[in-house]
């Protein structure tokens, strides 16, 4: 099953202006991409929210990385799909940096593991007509998005801060 129809709006708003953020998101984030393949592997809790006093934004050589992760980030192009009942991240176009790559995927498993009962429940309900079903199937992928957000201001953080030398 793809969820990557109902991925993109939520996806838009998790790449905002660069974010304050310090420290690991907790768990492992495997960073290896194979194009067009599920990855459910990158499995990891919600990171914390970003902390506002952070000052290492201000840094001109962490506010640059940031700046060019977010960009690049924004041409990486791919979704969620469900293997073996897992949820996983499909990568279409990478980046061409598994880092940033593995950011996008890390937030997609981890944001939307929550949602997927709901999605696959929306999913098999016959009673609904195709577009009621991808209404309803839209409206719950948008509620990803604080989540996705949350964990992919932190994780960007984390890596503008270690690709600045900090």
């Amino acid at each position: 099953m793809m969820f990557s129809l109902f991925l993109a709006a939520a996806l838009q708003v998790a790449t905002p202006a660069p974010a304050q953020a310090e420290g690991p998101p907790e768990g492992p984030v495997d960073t290896e991409q194979k194009s067009d393949s599920i990855d459910d592997s990158r499995a990891a809790p919600t990171p914390a929210p970003a902390d506002e006093t952070d000052a290492a934004a201000s840094d001109p050589k962490v506010a640059n990385q940031e700046m060019l992760i977010r960009k690049s980030l924004a041409t990486w192009q791919g979704g969620a799909a469900k293997h073996d009942g897992k949820v996983g991240c499909v990568t279409k176009q990478t980046t061409g940096d598994k880092q940033i790559d593995a950011i996008r995927c890390g937030a997609i498993v981890t944001c939307f593991t929550p949602v997927a009962p709901k999605l696959d429940a929306l999913e098999a309900n016959e009673a609904l007509t195709d577009e009621e079903r991808q209404r309803q199937m839209a409206a719950v992928s948008e509620t990803t998005a604080p989540c996705l957000k949350a964990y992919t201001d932190k994780a960007i953080g984390i890596l503008a801060k270690t690709r600045a030398g900090e």
